[in-house]
């Protein structure tokens, strides 16, 4: 689907992994590593909803982390953001304009292009939105 500044990429999971770097060989057979305690690493949810910064909070060039959960049939009413955003559909479905949009759907929303209405589907849905800069999680309502 092409519609100018909205690309739907989906579905996701199409990764290519390559072999473990020098070092890591102990982690053998394990998908994730531990991070407790470890500098510079932290980990928490973004599930329903949740927001994290990606940079500190006062950076107004800092990545934001957005979890989005929307109940059946709650709806956004059409907007434009002010900066690159990528959504990904993570539980659910909605319609965005005339699309549908199911889990591992991708969007990636230019600035200042038009976003059509989005109307959650009958079991909700839940979003993992990533924003460029902080400028980009505001909504300007058309």
């Amino acid at each position: 689907m092409y519609r100018p500044g909205i690309f739907k990429y989906g579905p996701a999971g199409a990764f290519n992994f390559g072999s473990r770097p020098p070092g890591a060989e102990q982690n053998h057979g394990n998908q994730t590593m531990k991070i407790d305690g470890t500098p510079g690493l932290v980990k928490g949810t973004l599930t329903n909803v949740g927001r994290w910064d990606l940079g500190p909070s006062d950076d107004p060039d800092r990545g934001v982390a957005l979890g989005t959960r929307l109940a059946p049939g709650e709806k956004i009413p059409a907007h434009k953001l002010r900066d690159w955003c990528w959504s990904l559909v993570t539980d659910g479905d909605l319609t965005l304009g005339e699309r549908r949009l199911a889990v591992d759907d991708i969007v990636i929303t230019e600035p200042n292009i038009e976003v059509p209405e989005a109307v959650a589907g009958p079991n909700g849905v839940q979003l993992l939105e990533l924003c460029r800069t902080a400028a980009s999680e505001t909504r300007l309502f058309t």
